[in-house]
């Protein structure tokens, strides 16, 4: 969901630029382009983040002398 929050927002921003400055398809594209960059990379970031479940003392795995 937020994925597509984020392209519609970017793209409805560029839509309202062009309107504003008469560049039809310039910043449209741009928000097409840098909204689904941003939200591409925010949801690789959330789902390469280390979780705190893993513990980092690997020492309990050792065997015993």
């Amino acid at each position: 969901m937020q994925f597509f929050a984020s392209i519609l927002l970017f793209v409805y921003a560029g839509s309202w630029l062009d309107r504003r400055f008469d560049t039809s398809p310039l910043f449209l594209l741009g928000g097409l382009f840098g909204g689904g960059g941003g939200a591409f990379y925010a949801s690789y970031r959330r789902l390469t983040k280390p979780t705190g479940s893993r513990s980092t003392d690997d020492t309990d795995s050792l065997p015993k002398p």
